[in-house]
């Protein structure tokens, strides 16, 4: 009765709090007489059946856009990010298509945008490298959100801007101004539908280049040397351990993070193959030894601060009926060197296990450890000296200063989050590895708890119900501050 009235209050309990809203998209005066003139010229273009005079209404066109932009500036433009992808070095390259949102229907929509590859891109510059701030925050982008930006546009003697199609059609119907981004932060726009195909994401990688080979260091003729692009990290090959005389087995496996989303784990800190025996006093020695020779041997990596990400380490280990550690095998996520697998293994194993007591319904015991290396966020990783810095727009770098605020808010509240979370379940079965719950857990100042609604589950009621359990005896760290008035909504994913 206990657990049915929970699910019932979790599955009705009404929503509270508010996301603070993103400034609406207002497309300036100037943006807009652009864009009619584009559109009108084009209708021009496409209505004569005469080269000359195409020839003559192109022209016309670049004489209107010398007294419009003298300075080939986009000063706070808005539009939709449709394309945003990396070259094979990593390299970011956009476009946005150039959008009044009061306008939705307007015929022609031009674009703004970098080149796609680093040859065209040598005399202008406009490819965003790794490592600086701009690529970062590039990264916390979606291809269909509506953006305000401010951009540099470059000269030409057949359009006034620099634009990039091949085909004069294209140039007219189409064009896309190759610009140099100083400044890019998302606006709220209107909702857009399938009527408006050219303001849809793409889909394919952008054509101002599609003659010429996309791999910078592949490209004919490029000055750029290809020992200046970093090289990608080696993956971590299956390797055998020292020690003990059996087998180990050590894997990568890196999952992907938003902001707004927090992963914790139904089983903190082991899981059994099976419950259904007398374990408390046999895991409870086990696991205080593992934890002792873990505190007393750290990864000097960690400790170093080479890795101030952190991470996880999971270790699987199988034990004979006498005891005897069989084999075990560790699973690392996030950037974990090694090494730090190994010390968590030696955590494990080094242990001298009794033998199982009996009555032990299985031939063996298999038992998961997590080891966690929380994110050392007082350090900074030194930034990529190498990258050539991109001069930023002062309303960017204040931004970008701001977010970092956020985000280093953010961890620390997600770790004392995780804890709490994580300290409140307590498992008496073994669950699907597959199971999984989504929770929207909405926070105000008004309310000292979270408003709680179920977004998505995956596995059995039991599961359920233990992960509602520990949530309800849960008193929540409120956020900061800052993070009440910009992000008050948390997606908590609960997994084994």
């Amino acid at each position: 009765m206990k657990n049915s009235r929970l699910l019932g209050w979790l599955l009705l309990v009404p929503l509270a709090g508010a996301v603070v809203a993103q400034e609406a998209a207002v497309a300036p005066v100037k943006q807009q007489q652009f864009q009619q003139a584009i559109a009108a010229f084009h209708q021009q273009w496409s209505d004569s059946p005469n080269p000359l005079e195409q020839f003559l209404i192109r022209k016309q066109r670049k004489a209107y856009l010398s007294k419009l932009l003298p300075d080939r500036q986009f000063q706070e433009w808005v539009g939709v990010l449709t394309l945003l992808r990396a070259t094979a070095n990593g390299k970011a390259y956009l476009e946005i298509t150039i959008a009044d949102p009061q306008r939705l229907d307007a015929p022609v929509h031009p674009r703004a945008g970098t080149w796609n590859n680093a040859y065209l891109d040598l005399d202008y510059g406009t490819l965003v490298l790794p490592g600086t701030e701009l690529y970062d925050w590039l990264a916390t982008f979606r291809e269909g959100e509506w953006v305000r930006f401010s951009g540099l546009a470059f000269p030409d003697d057949e359009d006034h801007l620099k634009e990039a199609s091949t085909e004069a059609a294209d140039s007219m119907g189409t064009p896309l101004f190759i610009t140099k981004f100083e400044y890019l932060e998302r606006v709220e726009g209107p909702p857009l539908h399938e009527s408006q195909p050219q303001l849809a994401a793409s889909k394919a990688v952008s054509d101002n280049a599609s003659e010429v080979e996309t791999d910078p260091d592949k490209a004919a003729g490029s000055r750029q040397q290809a020992a200046d692009e970093p090289l990608p990290p080696k993956p971590l090959k299956k390797a055998e351990g020292v020690g003990a005389g059996h087998a180990r087995e050590l894997t990568i496996n890196r999952q992907p993070t938003t902001d707004n989303q927090l992963t914790v784990h139904y089983y903190a800190g082991h899981q059994l193959s099976t419950y259904d025996w007398e374990y408390a006093d046999y895991l409870k020695r086990w696991n205080e030894q593992a934890r002792f020779y873990w505190a007393q041997h750290p990864p000097t990596e960690y400790l170093s601060g080479e890795h101030p990400q952190g991470g996880e380490v999971w270790v699987t280990a199988e034990v004979a009926q006498d005891g005897r550690i069989l084999d075990t095998q560790a699973q690392a996520t996030g950037k974990l060197p090694e090494s730090v697998q190994e010390a968590a293994l030696r955590a494990v194993d080094t242990v001298l296990l009794p033998p199982l007591p009996f009555g032990f319904p299985d031939e063996q015991l298999r038992v998961t450890f997590r080891f966690r290396m929380a994110p050392l966020t007082h350090l900074h990783v030194p930034e990529d000296t190498s990258a050539t810095k991109i001069a930023m727009h002062p309303k960017t770098k204040k931004r970008l200063a701001y977010r970092r605020v956020l985000k280093d808010a953010r961890q620390l509240w997600h770790e004392q989050l995780r804890k709490v979370a994580e300290s409140s379940f307590h498992p008496l079965q073994r669950h699907r590895p597959d199971s999984e719950l989504v929770l929207e857990l909405r926070f105000s100042k008004q309310a000292d708890k979270p408003a709680l609604r179920l977004l998505q589950r995956q596995g059995s009621p039991a599961f359920l119900l233990g992960v509602l359990e520990g949530l309800a005896q849960i008193r929540w760290p409120p956020p900061p501050e800052l993070l009440l008035d910009s992000q008050p909504i948390l997606h908590l994913r609960v997994v084994p």
